[in-house]
């Protein structure tokens, strides 16, 4: 992990999700996960289930997608207030 991609995940620490500020809270998830490139997450769906005759290329983007989308929802937790 970088500074930079440290440095703008304060903004999230900073501004924690609350009941009144989702607006303001979820353009900068969204920022902070553009930064990490996995703010795709967001809106693509997941690809297929793996199957084992699904060529590799396939199987490379299920699993990345699923990783990126595991620390996509990392970041989110983290980012919510524990009063929620």
């Amino acid at each position: 992990m970088s500074n930079a991609e440290l440095n703008l995940r304060s903004i999230l620490d900073a501004n924690k999700l609350i009941a009144s500020n989702f607006t303001h809270w979820f353009r900068n998830l969204k920022i902070v996960l553009k930064s990490e490139k996995i703010a795709y997450v967001l809106d693509d769906p997941v690809p297929p289930m793996l199957k084992d005759d699904v060529p590799a290329f396939d199987q490379m983007a299920y699993l990345k997608h699923t990783e990126d989308s595991e620390d996509a929802t990392c970041i989110i937790l983290a980012s919510m207030s524990s009063e929620l």
